[in-house]
């Protein structure tokens, strides 16, 4: 995000996108599964990314929308940010890590915060 970039109004923006299923999730998938096979590892990927939370995977289109948006007049002052598109994801493992680094339960931690 060079000054070079800000000065001609270029703005820099990232997704970082969830489990997306694309033309390389077979082999992703394969190389997964510890014996190479697809199914499995699509199941090993579920069960670790998308069960614990009823997560699912997107389809390259829920990727698009949001990088239209972020790239239309809509986000002209948006510059320098990653953005995640995970359906969460990454928000519960904050909040995860937040109640396991405290000892807390989630209405423990907002009293707190409210003091």
């Amino acid at each position: 995000m060079s000054s070079e970039f800000i000065n001609r109004r270029i703005r820099i923006n990232a997704i970082n996108p969830g489990d997306t299923t694309t033309g390389l999730t077979e082999d992703f998938n394969k190389s997964t599964s510890p014996n190479g096979d697809a199914k499995e590892g699509e199941e090993m990927i579920s069960n670790i990314f998308l069960k614990s939370w009823n997560g699912y995977p997107a389809e390259p289109k829920d990727m698009g929308y949001q990088m239209v948006v972020i790239g239309s007049d809509i986000c002209s002052y948006m510059s320098g940010q990653l953005i995640y598109i995970d359906y969460g994801l990454t928000s519960s493992w904050t909040s995860g890590a937040l109640l396991q680094a405290n000892n807390k339960s989630i209405e423990e931690l907002s009293a707190d915060a409210s003091k």
